[in-house]
């Protein structure tokens, strides 16, 4: 059983924000040329075969979030990998990867899994099953277009009352990214939810209408009566910026 984690009320599936530049998948014909991606599909593999090898005893824990692009209906397209040693024990040390999309005005992104395991034994994770499902989802959303990498200043990403909240741009009203716990308060846990925003990457969409964020926070869980830092996943985004 997973610990009860706080929904997602605007994007869900990166001290305050080190900004990391996006890395970009399939290219439209219209937009600028993709740079080189920073964090290939092969490199979170190369994680995931190293996590999943039998007696793996992992020194360092992947966490990240890798943009890789706008949709032609201005949806940011993004890759999640979490590898975790489960601070709370409800699962014990796993990893899992998610391919997401992000629109703006939805409750949430729309996340598949390409992969998910518990370390230690054996973890039936499958690198060509898993290479297949992500250069599957990747064809169906059609090209992407590089965007705008942003500086941080482009966009507030602030942790209020535990939770993660979004100004794209600063000073535009804010987004709900990620949720304290409905209940906190009334079950003694008004300490727990959101505690910072490890890493990010902000990027605007070609047409300078949408702006968007993808990275992972650091989120105080609870599981039966054990509390520890939870990695999530976020992606947000919002349109309407302006005319191209």
């Amino acid at each position: 059983m997973r610990p009860l984690l706080a929904p997602c009320l605007a994007a869900l599936a990166l001290g305050c924000g080190h900004h990391a530049s996006p890395t970009i998948g399939n290219t439209a014909p219209t937009a600028a040329a993709a740079p080189a991606p920073v964090v290939t599909l092969d490199e979170d593999l190369a994680v995931l075969d190293a996590m999943a090898a039998p007696q793996s005893e992992a020194s360092t824990w992947t966490t990240r979030a890798t943009v890789l692009g706008w949709t032609a209906d201005h949806r940011l397209a993004y890759r999640a990998l979490i590898c975790d040693p489960d601070a709370l024990g409800g699962r014990g040390s796993y990893c899992e990867l998610n391919l997401c999309t992000v629109a703006s005005g939805v409750a949430e992104p729309a996340c598949e899994p390409a992969a998910s395991f518990e370390l230690g034994g054996e973890t039936g994770f499958d690198r060509a099953a898993t290479t297949a499902s992500a250069e599957k989802w990747l064809a169906s959303l059609g090209p992407l277009a590089a965007g705008a990498p942003q500086e941080d200043d482009a966009a507030n990403l602030v942790v209020a009352a535990h939770a993660l909240i979004a100004e794209l741009p600063p000073g535009a009203p804010r987004l709900t990214v990620v949720s304290a716990p409905f209940s906190g308060e009334d079950m003694g846990q008004e300490d727990l939810g959101v505690t910072e925003v490890s890493t990010h990457t902000i990027v605007d969409s070609p047409d300078g209408t949408c702006r968007g964020a993808a990275g992972i926070v650091q989120y105080q869980g609870e599981y039966e009566g054990v509390r520890g830092l939870i990695p999530i996943a976020f992606g947000v985004v919002r349109c309407g910026l302006g005319a191209p």
